[in-house]
């Protein structure tokens, strides 16, 4: 029996829909609401049509049964017929509704059920028809009603059964009826206004949010959580994998993940199902070119059209992992260089805290083991407060812009000083001054060959003093008593030697006043 019931129900609703499938609009709601009307119909009314004809046989009401008879075959026909619209089996609806109660009405009086069918038939129009149509048959109820008091009234219809039926008992009796005609079609038409708004809200939502997900940049799928077929997906999806929208929707998630994927489908469905959402960093995901990308999966499950189903977002990382190797790789490579460096760097932001540093600052520091730098501490925690007022004001020159160098002798026990070059630079992004660079440089080697220098200058200066004073001044007395052996009466042989004697302390003489004259025009231009 219950096979039979669905294939009845198929076919009525084949033939009265047709191609008109049932939407989420009023309308389409109002379809449906036709078609089981007629479904029950036509099976319903042998409950009304078999008594009727077994009390037309007994009473003779024969005209009666006729019209019974042919009100259920054209019920039959409108059922099964494909040759009617939807909306021309509505209206035929009320028609045979409408004759039959005219016939009920004249033929049986209050004895009959005609005049609650015409009660009914506006009922019945406000909910398969427009309001336009439920009202008109509330004013053809209205002129059947007084048409029907015309006719009692100048006795064209005298029920045989009730001599008291007058058109006053008449019209005081439907008039009820049509009043609550009145107030049916009235919430009837409000309930149906109401579910139009709130329809059509749903369908601005509906599709704001389908064109949401449809317009997105990033692809997204909407998946069976229990199967993993897709049931939907947007361009975005189509131009990073390279399908069809008709062949994507025939995949199954597992057609585009790697066969080396740690997690399987039914394990991540499972998680979904269970909590709802699901998210991975990475995943390898393969093209229909064959290419594999990386994909960061983000999912959580939704109702779709009533059901559950899973809204997924794959972005393609695959180009965003690239660039962070490679910025990961030349950040390695500039820590190498700035660690083999033999400068230390200090970076400070705008407020002196520290911001990055490479390891060589640790080798300008005299007790290694306490002097530590940290990011995020301030770089006046690693300076004695004497000097703080004077490496702010140097700190706020280069904010300006401005570059600031000076030199710093660290004393050490035992052991040459530590000397330190310092200079503080701006660091500039986008045209502006964000923080500055500290730059150390061990200049001790220098000071040291510097200081060497000038201890060997003072020596030489003092050789030079000896020459010019101490040595010259027995030099001085030789050349005199050269100068009066000269002139003294001897032979040739000894003036000759006394002239040698002479001339050469005289060049003697010359050279250590040269060597004097250097020494103080060095010592001038120092």
């Amino acid at each position: 029996m219950g096979i039979l019931w669905q294939r009845y129900t198929r076919l009525v609703a084949k033939r009265v829909l047709q191609n008109n499938q049932p939407g989420d609009d009023i309308a389409g709601w109002q379809n449906q609401l036709f078609c089981y009307y007629i479904t029950i119909c036509v099976p319903a009314s042998l409950i009304a049509l078999i008594p009727g004809l077994i009390l037309t046989a007994t009473h003779g009401f024969f005209k009666v049964a006729v019209v019974d008879i042919t009100c259920f075959i054209f019920k039959v026909i409108l059922a099964f017929s494909s040759a009617f619209t939807i909306r021309q089996k509505k209206i035929g609806s009320i028609i045979i509704a409408y004759i039959l109660a005219a016939t009920l009405i004249f033929y049986r009086g209050y004895q009959g059920v005609g005049d609650f069918y015409l009660f009914i038939i506006p009922i019945l129009a406000a909910l398969i028809l427009s309001r336009r149509f439920a009202w008109l048959a509330v004013l053809s109820n209205l002129s059947l009603i007084l048409g029907f008091a015309l006719l009692i009234e100048r006795k064209i219809v005298t029920p045989a059964a009730d001599h008291q039926y007058t058109a006053g008992l008449w019209i005081a009796r439907n008039a009820n009826l049509l009043f609550i005609d009145v107030v049916f079609v009235g919430l009837i038409a409000y309930v149906f206004r109401s579910l139009h708004e709130n329809a059509s809200r749903q369908y601005q939502l509906r599709h704001y949010y389908y064109n949401l997900f449809e317009a997105s940049p990033s692809p997204m799928w909407v998946v069976d959580p229990d199967t993993g077929n897709f049931l939907d997906v947007n361009n975005s999806s189509l131009d990073q994998y390279g399908y069809e929208r008709s062949e994507f929707l025939n995949l199954n998630i597992s057609a585009i993940r790697t066969a080396d994927s740690d997690e399987s489908i039914q394990q991540i469905l499972a998680e979904i199902r269970l909590t709802g959402h699901f998210s991975a960093p990475l995943m390898k995901h393969r093209k229909k070119d064959g290419n594999v990308i990386d994909v960061r999966i983000d999912c959580n499950l939704i109702d779709y059209y009533g059901k559950p189903a899973c809204l997924v977002l794959a972005r393609d990382i695959t180009e965003q992992r690239a660039a962070e190797k490679r910025t990961s790789e030349s950040e390695f490579n500039l820590r190498a260089i700035l660690d083999s460096s033999l400068q230390g760097y200090t970076l400070l932001d705008r407020q002196g805290y520290i911001k990055a540093f490479n390891s060589k600052v640790f080798d300008f520091s005299i007790d290694q083991n306490t002097f530590r730098y940290q990011i995020g501490k301030h770089i006046f925690e690693y300076m004695e407060a004497e000097r703080q007022p004077a490496f702010k004001q140097m700190l706020e020159k280069a904010y300006r812009g401005e570059i600031v160098e000076y030199d710093r002798e660290y004393p050490r026990e035992g052991m040459p000083s530590l000397w330190i070059n310092y200079m503080l630079t701006p660091v500039i992004e986008a045209e502006q001054v964000v923080g500055a660079c500290l730059i150390g440089r061990d200049i001790s080697q220098i000071k040291n060959h510097i200081h060497t220098i000038e201890e060997q200058n003072k020596l030489l200066m003092q050789i030079s003093w000896t020459q010019s004073h101490l040595v010259r001044a027995p030099l001085v007395r030789l050349l005199a008593l050269a100068d009066l052996l000269r002139y003294e009466q001897v032979e040739d042989e000894q003036r000759k030697m006394t002239r040698f004697i002479h001339e050469s302390a005289q060049e003697l003489d010359q050279t250590i006043q040269k060597i004097a004259s250097i020494t103080d025009l060095n010592r001038n231009e120092r």
